[in-house]
């Protein structure tokens, strides 16, 4: 006797309000141990079973606050930064952060994180964490090369620090990352930030990035990427074939 064992998984349609898994056994349905086998194999199966609420929190989180509510999230950690509570004003900037990556690529995260980055930067400064400080301005670089800061909102030697960064981010080992979609065309997010279209090739620092593709009122799942020294060898090379 042949048995064919598999399972069937319905994602959200009318009939489903939630995930569905089907378990199929195909065979002498008077057998006593295919039925036993079967229920056994859907009981494992059920055990597995991811819901639609985790994939979308794994791929594609939704948001749990705006973007407005974000800016104004960071201006509070401002506060708590001027009023020197540093700790405080780092676990605002770490909840604003969390949030800020859950926004959608449309909503311009990029900028709040800018933002938060740098914020973060001047808190780890004021409390002796020189690192830790270069270490935020250097993940600004290391997503937009070309960043300025307002002269006219950081002082001359914030400027100046962000500027001699700038030179060692320039300097520091990179990996060639290429993106390929089908249809070709679509904007290339790295943490927010459209980078590009593909065909999409640059070279980033070692590090871990949240990539997103978007074509028209379509939205890729985010990818988180690793790009590691094996990298600097091989290149990191990812292809869509749909957005």
């Amino acid at each position: 006797m042949r048995t064919v064992w598999g399972t069937l998984t319905v994602w959200g349609t009318v009939a489903f309000a939630a995930p569905t898994t089907l378990t199929v056994a195909a065979g002498d349905c008077r057998n006593p141990e295919l039925i036993n086998a079967a229920q056994s194999f859907a009981a494992g199966v059920s055990e597995k079973a991811v819901s639609s609420e985790a994939v979308l929190e794994r791929f594609r989180p939704l948001p749990t606050v705006t973007a407005e509510e974000l800016g104004r999230q960071l201006d509070a950690a401002q506060t708590q930064f001027y009023a020197g509570t540093y700790d405080k004003a780092l676990e605002t900037t770490a909840q604003s952060l969390a949030g800020i990556a859950r926004l959608s690529p449309r909503a311009e995260p990029w900028k709040l994180q800018h933002r938060a980055l740098m914020l973060r930067s001047m808190i780890f400064k004021s409390a002796g964490k020189k690192n830790e400080s270069n270490d935020a301005q250097k993940r600004i670089l290391a997503i937009e090369p070309q960043a300025k800061l307002d002269a006219d909102y950081y002082t001359p030697a914030t400027v100046q620090g962000f500027e001699a960064l700038r030179k060692d981010v320039a300097k520091a080992k990179k990996a060639k990352l290429t993106i390929a979609s089908t249809p070709n065309g679509a904007q290339v997010f790295l943490d927010g930030a459209p980078v590009g279209k593909t065909p999409f090739a640059g070279d980033f620092p070692l590090g871990d990035y949240r990539l997103t593709l978007a074509s028209g009122e379509r939205l890729s799942f985010a990818r988180e990427l690793k790009l590691t020294a094996t990298d600097l060898m091989l290149g990191y090379s990812r292809k869509f074939e749909r957005i």
